[in-house]
């Protein structure tokens, strides 16, 4: 080897060594955990609501929280598919803050949604117009600090009574 040619040999290994680093470091971004676990399910707004919403109802009903649109509301057969599409679209991200079965059959009663200005400054018309489509109830209740479970039972009753499937709690 000539020696004219040893800074090219050791520049092509000082490029190979950087470009190995800089793959082996790429790959450990990459392979990094992309999950973590969420420090609760409901925040405190959330939370009180739901115990409230509980004793209200009483033990004929079940409350589930956090429910996706698309676990609850399916889309119609015979769409075309852009319709289709936009559809699936509208729910595949959004959902219920809470949603009202039977107990017996968990048949979806009622969704509610906790009015909230922290994750969205004013109601949701998507909501309201898929509830609407899907023959779903909605009932909408502003976040607080507390909540009155006598208030939350008689929104209830003057919703459903004497519709089937709801039984006001003794």
């Amino acid at each position: 080897m000539e020696w004219f040619n040893l800074p090219l040999v050791i520049a092509l290994v000082l490029l190979s060594i950087l470009w190995l680093l800089l793959r082996r470091r790429r790959r450990q971004v990459v392979e990094a955990p992309a999950f973590r676990l969420e420090s609760a399910l409901l925040n405190d707004n959330e939370l009180n609501f739901l115990h409230a919403l509980e004793q209200a109802l009483g033990d004929r009903h079940r409350v589930q929280c956090k429910v996706g649109l698309a676990a609850v509301v399916g889309l119609r057969p015979g769409l075309e598919s852009r319709r289709w599409q936009q559809a699936a679209d509208e729910i595949c991200d959004r959902q219920f803050s809470f949603l009202v079965c039977l107990r017996d059959n968990l048949k979806p009663l009622c969704a509610i949604e906790l009015d909230d200005s922290s994750h969205r400054p004013e109601p949701d018309p998507v909501l309201d117009r898929v509830c609407n489509d899907a023959g779903l109830a909605l009932l909408r209740f502003p976040a607080q600090r507390t909540y009155v479970p006598a208030e939350i039972g008689l929104r209830f009753d003057q919703l459903f009574a004497p519709a089937a499937g709801w039984t006001s709690p003794p």
